[in-house]
């Protein structure tokens, strides 16, 4: 049985391009080697505000920047609003749609889709199902306007509490429920994320299945030479990798490192706008890179003495699960970490503590001599953790439910 797969993205596949990785970016990346799916029609973040829209355009419908990424482009549709292009290079066939019409009506939106699935190319044999597979609970309109043998969603995390998407609300409590209702697989990243919706009367076919690792990926790779740091930045550095957001403890932070003078805190990633993180980033030891690229990633890690994981105990964290202790872990990295979801199953691996003094003294006990014996002892045996396993789980299941 072969799949084709209309994958409706939370994120834009141009900024998967350019190194910016999560779980559907992964999903996504082992789906197109897998010997069971033909072809991926990927839906690039629908925009419902002027900025996205603006943002979409320019990026993917007026320049997309795919050619020379993976592989060569070619348009299979160009209009003023809407694009589709064949990006080659995959072992499926990949196409990625993108456009600015759900900004008026997801109907409009649905209705370029289709127009876009009646052509030639998407001629399948009746060997070939069609998955809805979606990441993105701010529509649940395919349900009506898309022909689907099955249809999945994979919830990440819980986008009713999350700080941008704080005036839609009651749109994804709606669509939260019509998905509870009318999906035929949901996999989940915690078990929070199962009782919510056991709650909204979804009784079977939730499956939790948590976030994986490129185990080899982070386990292989280098540090970076002291010419490669951005900074002369003085040892043990004490690591962060990811966007700096609300859930980021800035309070925390700022405490390590007035506590810890000698110690150098390196913040790697974009700070979003409206964090009040500058007077904490002006002390003499805490250093930020912005952004970098999944690839390098692994690189940073690996250079770091200890990591740690400062991020607010809330309602939305308590639907996520940690991505980051993976990467850490797989470094062979000591962690100290707030008992954000999901760190918990590693608890004989790194240190969780709340209190900020507590969390300090974690960070000593880490860094001594004798907490590395500790941590070989102790490291546990990643490789079930790898995406292959956890995408080829997701397949299975659904190839199950077809039969």
């Amino acid at each position: 049985m072969q799949l084709e797969i209309i994958m409706f993205n939370m994120s834009g596949f141009s900024e998967w391009q350019k190194g910016i990785s999560n779980r559907n970016y992964q999903v996504f990346k082992k789906l197109t080697a897998h010997p069971n799916v033909k072809r991926i029609i990927a839906v690039d973040f629908l925009p419902y505000t002027l900025k996205r829209a603006a943002r979409n355009w320019l990026e993917n419908i007026l320049y997309p920047p795919l050619s020379g990424q993976r592989g060569s482009i070619e348009n299979v549709y160009k209009g003023a609003f809407s694009r589709m292009v064949k990006v080659n290079g995959y072992n499926s066939e990949v196409y990625v749609f993108s456009t600015i019409n759900s900004l008026i009506s997801d109907k409009l939106t649905f209705w370029r889709l289709n127009k876009l699935l009646k052509k030639d190319i998407f001629k399948t044999s009746d060997n070939t199902k069609r998955v809805i597979w979606s990441y993105f609970p701010m529509t649940v309109d395919y349900f009506n306007n898309i022909d689907s043998d099955l249809t999945v969603f994979d919830a990440v995390d819980n986008w009713i509490y999350h700080e941008s998407f704080g005036k839609y609300k009651e749109l994804l409590r709606d669509n939260y429920n019509t998905i509870a209702q009318k999906s035929d697989l949901i996999f989940t990243v915690s078990n929070t994320l199962v009782d919510f919706f056991k709650k909204m009367k979804r009784k079977n076919k939730v499956h939790w299945i948590s976030n994986g690792i490129e185990t080899k990926r982070f386990k292989d790779a280098k540090p970076l030479s002291g010419d490669e740091l951005p900074f002369n930045i003085k040892r043990p550095i004490i690591g962060y990798i990811g966007t700096i957001q609300n859930r980021f403890r800035v309070d925390l932070l700022e405490h390590l490192a007035i506590k810890n003078p000698n110690k150098s805190f390196l913040i790697v990633g974009p700070i979003w706008g409206g964090l009040k993180i500058k007077d904490v980033l002006s002390l003499r030891n805490v250093y930020t890179t912005g952004r970098v690229s999944y690839k390098d990633a692994p690189r940073y890690i690996k250079t770091f003495d200890a990591c740690i994981i400062p991020h607010k105990v809330n309602r939305f964290v308590t639907y996520t699960n940690s991505l980051k202790v993976l990467e850490y872990l797989a470094c062979n990295k000591p962690v100290v970490s707030t008992p954000s979801s999901g760190v918990e199953r590693f608890s004989d691996n790194i240190e969780i503590k709340k209190d900020k003094k507590e969390f300090n003294q974690a960070l000593q006990k880490v860094l001594s001599p004798g907490y590395k014996n500790k941590l070989e002892k102790n490291k546990k045996n990643l490789s079930k953790f790898d995406w292959k396993i956890k995408v080829d789980k997701m397949v299975n299941i659904i190839l199950q439910n077809l039969k």
